[in-house]
Formats: structure tokens, sequence, C-alpha cells
């Protein structure tokens, strides 16, 4: 099964109002993605990893590509005790600069949260296979 939830948060704002850039999460175990630990966790990651890459855009001068339509797609290992290892990037199309701002944006708050043991409970493995779509300059409905 495979399930995207849309990250939520402060998103930058064009000049018309329109949001510019989000993120999304995509699960690939196999856990039900509607269990409330489960799911008020992944809100959290996906927070505090946007959060993180709207710092980082912030820091970009004016101008710098920011709202050029593009997608960076990582995917990486989410392990129990809140590190994430095996991070690469399966498919982007914004240059490399924006692309090391998602890596950035992922990495750089970890560890995250170490799992609660009810969510513990629900994974044979003590790490997740995870996917995070950043999608940049692209106004969302």
């Amino acid at each position: 099964m495979t399930l995207i939830v849309t990250g939520g948060g402060c998103q930058p704002l064009d000049p018309t109002g329109n949001r510019m850039s989000s993120t999304q999460i995509v699960r690939t175990n196999s856990a039900p993605p509607t269990h409330p630990v489960l799911a008020a966790y992944d809100e959290e990651l996906i927070s505090t990893a946007e959060r993180r890459w709207y710092d980082l855009l912030d820091t970009l001068p004016r101008g710098a590509g920011k709202t050029e339509p593009g997608k960076v797609v990582l995917k990486f290992r989410l392990h129990a005790d809140g590190t994430v290892s095996d991070v690469k990037a399966i498919s982007g199309t914004v240059d490399e600069g924006l692309t090391l701002l998602c890596f950035k944006a992922l990495t750089d708050p970890a560890p995250y949260r170490r799992w609660p043991a009810e969510m513990r409970a629900l994974f044979k493995q003590d790490y997740r296979e995870m996917e995070f779509s950043f999608t940049y300059g692209q106004p969302e409905p």
C-alpha cells in the first residue's frame, strides 16, 4: 500500500497569494495509515522537515530559483530511534543547489523523536522505507 499525505504548515506565497512550494510524504510500509499514533508521528515529521525546508528557502537570494517549477523526491529510511539513513534523490527536476536544500531539510532536524511503543508494534523492522516529495514554484489549489 502506498499513501500520499500532504504536509501542513506555513507555505510561502507568491505575489498573488498562491502557495509556491509544498511537500508530500509517501509511506510504503504496510502499517495502517489511519492509525492515530502513526498519523500523529507522521504529521510531526512532515511539519519538522517542512519547517526546516522553508527556513532554508528563506536564506536564498530573492529570485534564486525557488519559484521555478520543479520537484525533488527523496527516498530514505526512518529508524525507530529517529535517525535517518540511506537518503537518496530518486528523481528531480531542479538544480543541484535546490536538491541539496531538500536533503538538508530532511537531515538537519534528525534525529527525530523516537517511535512510541505503539508505533514500534506496527512494524516488523526497526525502520520504515519512506519518500518525501518537495515541489518548487507550483501554486497549490
